[in-house]
């Protein structure tokens, strides 16, 4: 790989992973917030229902969602409404709301075929109303003695993929794994808390 073709593939990765981490630290808006609740799983398929908080009621949403097989984010559902303690729903009650009138205020279950350590990630949207959560059915996580190693894929085959710490001394030395000709980097505390570590 030449130089100029590496410098490429690495500034696309470096955005690729800033977008991941951006999607569940800066895209959901002020107080906004979704928690996640399995309520099925079987085999590899595994099922949510998603809770909202900090979001109006009174308004519709597009379900957005951006699997590691997709470039972008795209619309699944739209006409979405929050029901009783925000959860996520068709309430089938008008022309634009999703789902049907013979069964209102349906919770939509979210399905995801669990595959090893790739994140799934789903935001809703209204105008400038945004929240967002990364799911991950499957997790890839080592802890030893209060430190915790966490691998996400962010590509199919894990071309690319992040790895979070936490937990670890206030000074430690790490290979730059996003440049392989880099000298190890030495990260304090702060530093480890905000960072993700990039796997090519």
């Amino acid at each position: 790989m030449d130089k100029a073709t590496w410098k490429h593939n690495a500034e696309t990765s470096q955005a690729l992973v800033r977008d991941h981490v951006a999607w569940s630290t800066k895209l959901s808006g002020s107080g906004a917030s979704i928690r996640v609740k399995e309520v099925g799983r079987q085999g590899s398929l595994v099922q949510y229902h998603l809770y909202v908080s900090g979001l109006p009621s009174n308004v519709l949403y597009t379900a957005v969602s951006w699997p590691v097989t997709q470039e972008k984010p795209s619309p699944i559902v739209e006409g979405v409404s929050l029901g009783k303690d925000g959860i996520v729903m068709c309430a089938g009650r008008t022309p634009e709301q999703c789902g049907d009138s013979s069964k209102k205020d349906d919770p939509i279950e979210f399905a995801f075929n669990a595959v090893k350590g790739e994140p799934y990630r789903v935001a809703l949207v209204a105008g400038n109303d945004k929240a967002a959560v990364v799911i991950v059915p499957d997790p890839i996580v080592a802890k030893d003695k209060g430190c915790t190693l966490r691998v996400e894929r962010l590509l199919p085959h894990f071309e690319l993929s992040t790895l979070r710490a936490a937990g670890f001394l206030p000074i430690v030395t790490c290979l730059s794994m996003a440049n392989p000709m880099a000298r190890s980097i030495r990260l304090t505390r702060k530093q480890i808390a905000k960072a993700t570590f990039t796997s090519l």
